[in-house]
């Protein structure tokens, strides 16, 4: 495919990435803001639209503790300080019920001395923005040594957590769920041994546990070193082909804070001998393309500019999650053009088209809603036939478990 040489400096100008669509109102008011430009938006009408990007994207926190540590927040109107102001604070709440399942979690852990890193969530809202109450999340992310993995889960066990694994046939981590008292909105424990699914590289995660450090006054609970965050934090991005905004925001924050102990090329040799060098080039690729203030403060000489971009077109994979809806040509070609740019092998990219075409049953009966008397045949006979028999509809998808949850899955 077609597009700049990788290894060498490139700002990614709007002449150079002629392709893209017009970006984000919510992104071009970051932008200008990073770059100290007035004004930030035109028009009220689309400081009104933007509310509403932020709305969708659940990023209220981050963007007010941007605008606000550049000094901008002056320079956008009431309603907008406003709406950000509450949408912030209701994620606060969400964040501090986590928070309160996370604590004896890991204090069950620490006392259970199972060793454990506590990986995105409330740990990483307070590394990033000095504040738990900032990045919103919806579940607590734990790496455990595999051979460890059952003993932690007993501890979730005992602590009324229930088996939410809905992907059964994954291979790096598993899900358990918990109601909250007083709400409707579930807790999500992923419980994992390992940060990416192992079929597309030849990633250890040795090198994680050995460059982690202890979280607070914990013994056995870590956190990772600042450059394997970001490692992760690519990884995790690309994964989810950078489907939120949220995704750029942790990438352009760990560029502004940890810049100067991340190393572009000791990162890339790394993620190529992991074979994950697409994942990490694509989500850096398109937080670079996003937000361009970022080439003033690091170069990246690696950025792709050669598939199309659409922030908000990238949004629909988080759209009726579980649930089948046709979301257009477009969206599509997006998607797998992001597929196959993540994948460094070929057998990758043929893995990931058999999957595509042939995912696992277990995997359909969940996107599906099927029951377990579904056989094989009949399961991939309305995986195949989901475009002519569904289009345009929306069909429902299985729980969770038996509790379940009736809840988002928002991992």
């Amino acid at each position: 495919m077609g597009g700049c040489a990788e290894g060498v400096p490139v700002s990614p100008t709007s002449s150079q990435t002629g392709i893209e669509a017009d970006r984000m109102l919510t992104i071009e008011l970051l932008e200008r803001s990073y770059s100290r430009r007035t004004p930030l938006l035109k028009a009220e009408r689309d400081f009104q639209a933007s509310l509403e990007e932020i709305g969708r994207q659940g990023v209220a926190g981050p963007i007010y503790q941007i605008l606000k540590e550049n000094g901008s927040l002056h320079e956008v109107p009431d309603f907008y300080r406003e709406g950000l102001e509450k949408m912030r604070d209701f994620s606060a709440y969400g964040n501090l019920l986590v928070k309160s399942h996370a604590d004896r979690i890991l204090e069950g852990l620490e006392r259970e001395g199972i060793p454990t890193i506590a990986l995105k969530g409330i740990w990483l809202s307070e590394r990033l923005y000095g504040s738990m109450g900032v990045r919103p999340t919806a579940d607590i992310d734990l790496l455990v040594r595999e051979e460890q993995l059952e003993d932690a889960s007993k501890l979730l066990y005992s602590l009324g957590f229930e088996n939410a694994d809905i992907e059964r046939h994954n291979s790096y981590h598993r899900m358990f769920g918990k109601r909250n008292p007083g709400t409707q909105s579930p807790i999500f424990v992923e419980l994992h041994w390992h940060v990416i699914q192992t079929d597309y590289c030849r990633m250890e995660c040795s090198r994680l546990w050995e460059h982690s450090k202890p979280l607070g006054s914990y013994e056995h609970i870590r956190e990772l070193s600042a450059p394997d965050l970001f490692y992760t934090m690519c990884l995790h991005g690309a994964k989810h082909h950078m489907s939120s905004l949220k995704h750029v925001l942790d990438i352009a924050r760990m560029i502004h804070l940890f810049g100067p102990q991340i190393s572009y090329e000791s990162l890339l040799q790394r993620a190529r001998e992991d074979q994950l060098y697409g994942m990490v080039v694509m989500a850096l690729s398109v937080a670079y393309r996003e937000l361009p203030h970022l080439s003033r403060l690091k170069t990246f000489g690696a950025l792709r500019t050669w598939f199309p971009w659409d922030q908000e077109l990238a949004a629909k994979k988080d759209e009726d999650y579980r649930h089948y809806r046709f979301k257009g040509v477009t969206y599509y070609v997006y998607q797998s053009l992001f597929a196959m740019g993540k994948l460094d092998l070929p057998s990758h990219r043929a893995l990931f088209l058999w999957r595509s075409v042939f995912p696992h049953p277990e995997m359909i009966r969940v996107y599906l809603g099927r029951p377990e008397t579904d056989s094989g045949f009949q399961l991939y006979a309305r995986w195949l036939g989901r475009f002519w028999l569904m289009r345009g509809h929306r069909t429902g998808s299985a729980p969770a478990s038996g509790i379940l949850l009736q809840g988002d899955d928002k991992r």
